[in-house]
């Protein structure tokens, strides 16, 4: 039983004596993947009601350079430091610099560092003939080796020998090796300089000890457990800040002598296990476990990353080195009392296990599971003890099962809604009480009886809150409540929350175009789904938390996000996610999980993939978000590509089941019949892509291309921030690998053949540079955020009304990402944005203008053989998109300037109107005009820039604003300005910063460095310049004055240079 657990780590140059001094203590262990001894002591310090038990959990790591690269990922999370050095060796105490600096740099920022001599060293004479004096004992090897303790020990001739029946050839130790005390004779350290270097390090405590006779060790431990407490109860240190090296010990309620909060322990065989603790009530513990419980496969690298045991696998080629962790066997633990309850039964209910676990209740198997996404349910009632604790993974929840669901409909006038309420029962209750609330008032109340262990009760709600898409309308939300009645009175109450719309897929023939639309319509409304593709947020998916999920899906709210799809390459998301999209509106097409393969169908998966599919369906089927179902990710793609037989016109699913492509079988036969049982009316795809003779067929159904009319993955990779890519590096910004095609960066960017995309992309459109990394980094983003804007323009140019639906969807592959690397995310690990945010941020708000540049050539050829004498005529496309559901009149304004002279050159158009009527939920064509030439030939087109606005004439207030460029921009002279005005200035109470120059400038982007990365936010950014206008962004974070803080970065220069 303890207080605190506090990580102390010993440094110093191999040889010190530091394995000795953690033998003093007691039993010392060792692991064969980690490759460090460890040791743990309990201190008591204190008396009465102060008195407290610090349990130091020590860790020796290596001392030689060789090893010191490997042991430095140990040292994050920890609370103290003790560096020891040999006084018999002068060098070994200057080398102590290098260790301390790299302790304060990784470890807690709260480090406590103690310095410690050791009096003893170790001596050449007492090796057997013929060994080596000089050889280092290598880092132990062996999994779970114990190193002696002092008792292992024969005292001989003042020296002390290790017992030759003690095995020591796992741990690579000689056997002979032997301790002698060092005398004043051979004393290179004194005293006094020991101090003076302490004092000169802000080190507060220098002592002498001897690791042979245990003189002081004791002494040096205590000492320290009391600072560290004092720290603690001083508020300098919080044991709940995961990086502070202290968890709270199982003294505060915590339940078997194990560690706290921390939950990771090593057994005297060597295993690791979690220990939690349990509540006393019959349905508490579940929620306190999730942290670190639901998890297996990932989590336990998350545990291990905590605790210091592994590398961040995050950092440089840290990946490859935790592999290990994956090949183990791991072992989680609990005990607990069994709670009192008055229920019939007991059953223990795991909510995830992945992926194959085997559950032991008091050393009796009770399940083996072998599928992450599948909850399970075990009896427990005959296999609890009464008398004693019960040793267990995970503890209890109620054991009445309860599924509570519904279904709904409304019908054409959405006047009137029906929502049919059942509750399906395990164990004997009489009744249910339905009850259905709205903002906390009471809607409708039905009590009903229980009949073969089901409920049902149907109400009808007139003139019902319906639920829209962000932009369309509000998300209201009701709730449906169940108290579980048994002989009058209510056992367990149970709630849903939902939301009432009517959704359906539009699929129907286009005006003057081939195929078929395929739109989705909301409460009669149909909805252009601008929006992403969403990935795990984390390869440790513990990491994530509720926060972070809610933060993700702000971020795509305020990108102007209608949809995210959730990849089927992931998993079922928790359910966080899909509550945070039911309240803030973003539309979920929901991927089963099955992607980029072909998969088996014999009847043993069949049976697993129905329990997951079952499972799932029924926990996420009252959400009002989700609005389409779809049966994988690109596995009729992949069927395609290997040429797998699959024939449309055979329609016998027992003949699926013999081909090549079995798992269509799951998609159209299996999946397909559990939506009809669970969620009647729920719209369902076989696949994703899906539609027409083919999964590419741009005319039906959706594309992973970038052409279709459903787009529903597209994208284009950049690297992220640069902060981003510091963390990754081992070195941060002083790292070796710090340029674009090093070795760590390159491992940091698993797209297959990026080196060679990357090139072709950017030489094919701009000018850039490797160096500095920072603007290569710019141009890959400002590169992905051409590249998108580009897309959702024409692609929102496409929706053009009933019957003109050419484009409905464009979901960016992908918003998020799992890992800092470079990829195809418009938003990094750490929740920066890159530029492209910003520009389909632009490019998805409800008005846009958008414009394109298109070239005639003149067929009569000046000479007979060879085009290079046509003439061209360069024509401006000019279009306008109003997503919003009303009518809207808007002034136009137009004007064209000379990238190089920064002149406004007048604009010839006899059609180009002043004002212009945009219809609502379209886009409608404005004009289409030649560009004016700067010579008679008209060939000067790359000196022409045209920005183009849409201002409301009632307000005079800009509404939408776009600039076109010459394309490709390599070809461009694009001037580096004189006077790049960047100020910031407080408007309305918001601070802004205003932009503004005398040439055209593209690409304009403001940064911030340091600390202030991640706490300055820009509404937006990537910006185009042209003279004669301010261009204003608000920022939060800094104001007027702090303009020395801001960088400004733009296509071919920089104000940072």
């Amino acid at each position: 039983m303890y207080d605190y657990l506090v990580k102390i780590i010993l440094l110093g140059p191999s040889g010190c004596g530091k394995i000795l001094l953690m033998v003093n203590i007691g039993r010392v262990l060792s692991s064969q993947t980690i490759g460090v001894e460890f040791a743990s002591k309990i201190i008591n310090v204190g008396t009465g009601t102060r008195r407290k038990r610090i349990k130091l959990q020590l860790w020796d790591t290596a001392g030689t350079e060789r090893f010191r690269s490997v042991s430095r990922s140990y040292y994050r999370g920890a609370a103290g430091a003790i560096l020891v050095y040999d006084l018999s060796s002068h060098d070994s105490f200057i080398g102590l610099t290098t260790f301390l600096n790299d302790a304060r740099a990784l470890a807690s920022s709260n480090l406590t560092v103690f310095l410690a001599g050791n009096k003893s060293d170790l001596t050449s004479d007492m090796y057997p003939q013929g060994h080596d004096p000089d050889l280092i004992p290598s880092t132990p090897s062996s999994i779970s080796s114990q190193l002696a303790s002092p008792n292992d020990w024969n005292s001989t001739k003042g020296r002390r020998r290790r017992k030759a029946s003690q095995s020591s050839t796992s741990l690579n130790f000689n056997p002979y090796q032997t301790a002698t005390v060092a005398n004043e004779e051979t004393r290179q350290v004194s005293q006094e300089e020991a101090s003076r270097w302490a004092s000169r390090h802000s080190v507060p405590v220098s002592v002498e000890v001897s690791a042979y006779t245990g003189d002081g060790v004791e002494e040096l431990f205590s000492r320290l457990a009391r600072i560290i407490l004092t720290k603690i109860e001083l508020g300098e240190i919080d044991p709940d800040d995961p990086l502070s090296g202290i968890q709270y010990g199982d003294t505060r309620g915590w339940d078997d002598e194990g560690s706290v909060k921390s939950g990771l322990n090593m057994g005297e065989d060597g295993r690791r296990s979690r220990r939690t603790r349990t509540g006393g009530g019959w349905s508490s513990g579940m929620r306190e476990w999730e942290a670190v419980f639901r998890l297996d496969g990932i989590g336990r690298r998350r545990d291990l990353c905590h605790h210091g045991i592994i590398p961040d696998p995050y950092r440089a080629k840290a990946e490859d080195s935790v592999q290990w962790v994956g090949e183990q066997t791991w072992i989680y633990k609990t005990s607990f009392w069994a709670p009192e309850h008055n229920a019939s039964r007991a059953v223990l209910v795991f909510e995830g296990l992945d992926t194959y676990a085997t559950i032991r209740l008091n050393e009796q198997e009770i399940l083996k599971a072998e599928n992450a996404f599948i909850p399970e349910r075990v009896d427990v009632t005959q296999l609890l003890q009464k008398s004693s604790r019960n040793c267990l993974e995970i503890t209890f929840q109620s054991a009445l099962a309860v599924d509570l669901y519904f279904s709904s409909s409304i019908d054409e006038s959405m006047e009137l809604a029906e929502v049919s309420a059942t509750a399906e029962i395990e164990g004997g209750v009489s009744n249910v009480r339905f009850e259905i609330q709205h903002n906390g008032l009471l809607v409708g109340s039905e009590t009903v009886e229980v009949v073969n262990g089901i409920a049902n009760a149907i109400f009808r709600i007139r003139n019902p809150h319906l639920w829209y898409p962000a932009k369309y309308g509000k998300q209201s939300l009701y709730f449906l409540n169940a108290a579980i009645i048994h002989d009058q009175l209510i056992c367990d109450t149970f709630s849903k929350r939902f939301g009432l719309r009517k959704v359906k897929l539009v699929q129907k023939r286009l005006e003057g175009a081939p195929g078929t639309s395929f739109f989705f319509e909301v409460n009669h409304i149909p909805i252009f789904c601008g929006g992403s593709n969403w990935i795990p947020a984390d390869m440790l998916i513990p990491r994530i938390g509720p926060a972070k999920y809610r933060d993700w899906m702000k971020l795509a709210i305020d990108c102007h996000h209608v949809m995210i799809r959730m990849w089927g390459g992931g998993f079922y998301e928790e359910d966080v996610f899909y509550d945070t999209c039911d309240e803030m509106g973003l539309l979920v097409w929901q991927d089963f999980m099955f992607a980029c393969g072909a998969y088996p169908a014999f009847q043993d998966f069949l049976d697993s993939v129905n329990r997951e599919a079952t499972a799932n369906i029924k926990r996420l089927r009252h959400h009002p978000s989700i609005v389409v179902w779809a049966g994988n990710n690109e596995d009729y793609q992949y069927c395609e590509t290997e040429k797998l037989d699959y024939d449309p016109k055979d329609d016998q699913p027992q003949n699926w089941l013999k081909g090549t492509f079995p798992a269509r079988y799951i998609y159209e036969k299996l999946l397909p019949d559990l939506m009809t049982g669970l969620i009647p009316g729920a719209l369902y795809r076989y696949g994703s892509p899906f539609g027409g003779k083919q999964s590419s067929d741009p005319t039906v159904g959706d594309i992973h291309q970038w052409n279709g009319r459903f787009v529903s993955e597209f994208g284009m990779e950049a690297f992220p921030h640069i902060k981003t890519v510091d963390s990754y590096l081992e070195h941060g910004n002083h790292d070796l690998d710090r340029y674009p095609q090093s070795s760590t960066v390159d491992f940091h960017n698993k797209a297959s053949f990026h080196e060679r995309k990357l090139a072709i992309y950017l030489t094919e459109n701009i000018q850039y540079k490797f160096h500095p990394l920072e603007y290569y980094i710019y141009c890959t983003q400002l590169m992905q955020a051409e590249c998108l804007a580009t897309a959702y323009r024409s692609w929102k140019h496409l929706w053009q009304g009933p019957g003109r639906e050419y484009c409905a969807g464009a979901l960016v592959w992908q918003l998020n990402d799992c890992w800092p690397g470079q990829s195809w995310s418009i938003i990094d690990y750490y929740l920066r944005p890159k530029l492209a945010y910003f520009v389909v941020k632009r490019e998805l708000a409800d008005i846009t203008i958008g414009m394109k540049r298109v070239t005639a050539s003149d067929q009569k050829k000046k000479q007979k053989y060879t085009p290079a004498h046509l003439k061209k005529t360069h024509k401006l496309q000019i279009w306008a998109t109003n997503l919003t559901l009303g009518h809207r009149i808007l002034a136009l304004r137009v004007q064209t300037w000379d990238i190089m002279t920064g002149q406004k050159i007048a604009c010839r158009s006899d059609t180009l109107p002043d004002f212009v009527l945009l219809p609502s939920n379209r886009s409608v064509e404005i004009d289409e005009f030649v560009l004016p030439a700067l010579n008679v030939n008209g060939e000067d087109s790359f000196r022409i820039a045209v920005a183009a606005y849409l201002i409301d004439p009632a307000t005079q207030q800009q509404v939408a604003r776009s600039v076109n460029w010459p394309e490709p921009l390599k070809y461009v002279h694009l001037q580096r300005p004189k006077s790049l005005v960047c100020k910031i200035v407080s408007a309305l109470g918001q601070s802004v910063v205003e932009l503004e120059a005398e040439v055209p400038v593209k690409g304009v982007a403001l940064e911030v460095a340091g600390d202030n990365v991640d706490k300055v936010k820009f509404d937006d950014n990537c910006v185009d310049l042209v003279p004669g206008e301010k261009v204003r962004i608000k920022i939060q974070g800094l104001g007027p004055g702090d303009e020395k803080s801001l960088g400004v970065r733009f296509l071919q220069g920089s104000k940072l240079d």
